[in-house]
């Protein structure tokens, strides 16, 4: 990537086993003149268990992105149905999740941004939207696929 003139990248994946080694990956990437510019995590909201888990994944990763110097964590999700019919519930429970993403991320100084994908409940317009209206702003950007 380096050599063809990019200077970062997203990470999507498990990155959790650098979790701890944040100096060792910073001077692994760093030599190819290389920065993490952001780190990709997603989640289906299901319910109240997936939503913890999905928290404390953005609080473990939103404390390594400040360690190895990126800014953002892009977050996504919401499980898709063919119908594409959802409830305010399960509106309400993504928006209020990103929200609090948003919170763990600017405690640990890093930024939150919701990285709309195909493939999810906010694959249509509409949907993103109408998230992004149930969001805070100053907690949740919007980082388009």
């Amino acid at each position: 990537m380096s050599a063809n003139h990019w200077d970062g990248f997203e990470y999507c994946g498990d990155i959790s086993e650098w979790y701890g080694y944040a100096d060792e990956f910073r001077q692994k990437i760093e030599a190819y003149d290389m920065q993490l510019s952001s780190l990709y995590l997603g989640s289906g909201y299901e319910d109240a268990e997936a939503v913890s888990q999905f928290l404390e994944r953005v609080a473990d990763s939103a404390k390594f992105c400040a360690e190895v110097g990126s800014e953002f964590v892009l977050i996504d999700g919401g499980k898709r149905n063919d119908a594409n019919e959802y409830s305010d519930a399960d509106f309400q429970r993504v928006a209020d999740a990103a929200n609090k993403a948003g919170e763990i991320c600017r405690e640990a100084g890093v930024q939150c941004s919701w990285h709309q994908h195909w493939g999810t409940m906010f694959e249509f317009q509409e949907n993103l939207d109408r998230l992004m209206e149930m969001t805070d702003p100053e907690l949740v950007l919007c980082t388009p696929d």
